[in-house]
């Protein structure tokens, strides 16, 4: 193991510890990236990094945007932890070989990279994938740098959303982080779809479920103001997982809009509450979850100020469509 990997090692311990200090998490965090910066040799500056790509399903994120994800240390933290505990069940479970697929990797392959310097001992094979050019420059010369067993490693070019399995070559575990806040934008649900319709029933999919609900929040308080103490969550409208998609998957037919729902909320809920929200919660593996507003990727989204609408119960359509800009719509009677 040469000094890269261990100055990594140390670097990324405050993530597989279940017990960090936030401020030392924080710290962690920056060291983290500025690190894998400087060993990808990537100039923020060049306007190419600064572009998205746009698909039919939603846009992949520019490399900037990818690098900066790892300022938001509870979300590094979560889904390091969450990836390093569901290889390690399996390998408790006695599995002699695991396949791992990883889409979206970013710069840095960062929520796998920790997991993959710790367990160099075990037969592990890793398809990193990301449909961004410039972004695999950068990790190729990240790996080259590292004492990593490279005949384990795959690096594709594809886009995740229409990327085909080989049959020969079934996946024990599929990471994508692929999202924003209510699924907006970005192509998590058309990513995991398409994995999900060529899986196995035993794959485990990190996060392992994305539930999307309706909320309420209390009067009197600023926007910014959006915490797990002043929502009041209402009913679910929308889950990502293999239990809730794989009824969807009919025909090798990806669908586009999933059906409605429909909630009532009674006029004395209503009382002292001033905005209607979208929550999100994310459960990234066991017991690493991510709860209102412990990250970016679950900051409630403001529907609508309903302070005036207190005096009468309410029905809420919510539908989530997929098109080039990803999102819920809904209708408030």
């Amino acid at each position: 193991m040469n000094q890269l990997s261990k100055e990594l090692l140390e670097i990324t311990a405050p993530f597989i510890n279940d017990e960090t200090d936030e401020k030392f998490l924080a710290e962690a965090s920056l060291k983290y990236r500025n690190l894998l910066l400087v060993q990808t040799e990537i100039d923020r500056g060049n306007p190419i990094n600064e572009e998205h790509i746009q698909g039919r399903n939603g846009k992949a994120v520019s490399l900037n945007t990818a690098v900066d994800c790892l300022d938001d240390h509870n979300r590094t933290k979560t889904f390091i932890l969450g990836t390093y505990k569901a290889i390690q069940s399996l390998l408790k479970k006695g599995k002699k070989e695991i396949h791992i697929l990883y889409a979206g990797t970013g710069p840095f392959a960062a929520i796998l990279l920790p997991s993959m310097l710790r367990l160099q001992g075990e037969r592990i094979n890793y398809t990193l994938l990301d449909i961004n050019s410039t972004t695999l420059t950068g990790l190729r010369l990240l790996l080259d740098k590292l004492d990593l067993k490279m005949n384990l490693i795959e690096i594709v070019r594809a886009d995740a959303t229409t990327y085909e399995i080989d049959a020969n070559k079934g996946y024990d575990i599929i990471i994508s982080e692929t999202m924003q806040a209510a699924l907006a934008r970005e192509q998590q649900v058309s990513v995991f779809l398409n994995l999900m319709k060529q899986s196995h029933e035993d794959v485990v999919f990190i996060p392992e479920k994305i539930e999307v609900l309706l909320g309420i929040r209390s009067m009197g308080l600023s926007n910014y103001e959006l915490t797990k103490e002043n929502c009041t969550e209402l009913d679910p409208v929308f889950e990502v997982s293999k239990e809730a998609m794989r009824n969807k998957l009919r025909k090798n037919e990806l669908p586009t809009a999933f059906p409605k729902t429909s909630s009532s909320i009674e006029k004395n809920a209503l009382i002292d509450k001033d905005l209607l929200l979208l929550i999100t919660k994310i459960k990234v593996f066991d017991d690493q979850v991510l709860d209102i507003q412990e990250s970016g990727l679950t900051m409630p989204l403001i529907i609508d100020n309903i302070s005036m609408k207190g005096e009468q119960d309410l029905s809420v359509d919510v539908q989530y469509v997929i098109s080039e800009e990803p999102k819920f719509e809904f209708e408030i009677k």
